[in-house]
């Protein structure tokens, strides 16, 4: 199993404790809202809700980043430093449009709080980054090509006198 995954792993357990330890069992108030059933079962209220779900979307979108970052540097790994960047601008559009998105379109807001979500999506994404960074590093140094002393050649060392 690769890191990122059981970073992922824990930081989803992590993320539903924390969820449940803050904001406590809610009184149904997820049953009518356009919170996500499954999550909503849970028994979080709003701003458990924001954690969980920003936890997911932002390791969703870092994980997907990954797979794509991984994909590009097998092709060209001599870019590896520019693909990272890539993957970041990436990471931080979606946490833009994500967090407006739960912020102003009222169905998919309701019953999370966007603060939580978009705090929640950032230390995802900012706890996998290590993660896959090594893992695209480990990538492109077994492909990256070695330039070697050329054998037979002797170089002189010094000052010229």
């Amino acid at each position: 199993m690769l890191p990122s995954t059981k970073v992922t792993l824990a930081g989803c357990a992590a993320a539903v404790a924390l969820a449940y330890v803050i904001d406590g069992p809610a009184d149904g108030l997820h049953g009518s809202t356009g919170a996500p059933r499954v999550l909503g079962a849970l028994g979080i209220g709003a701003l458990g809700m924001g954690i969980v779900t920003g936890f997911l979307a932002g390791a969703g979108v870092a994980l997907s980043s990954a797979v794509l970052q991984k994909r590009i540097a097998a092709r060209r790994p001599a870019l590896w430093v520019h693909v990272l960047g890539g993957g970041f601008l990436i990471k931080i559009f979606a946490l833009l449009a994500l967090t407006l998105c739960v912020r102003f379109i009222a169905p998919l807001g309701a019953g999370i709080e966007w603060r939580a979500f978009m705090l929640a999506f950032a230390a995802a994404v900012l706890g996998l980054l290590p993660c896959t960074a090594w893992e695209l590093l480990r990538l492109t140094q077994d492909r990256a090509p070695t330039r070697a002393m050329p054998t037979g050649v002797a170089y002189q060392q010094g000052t010229p006198s």
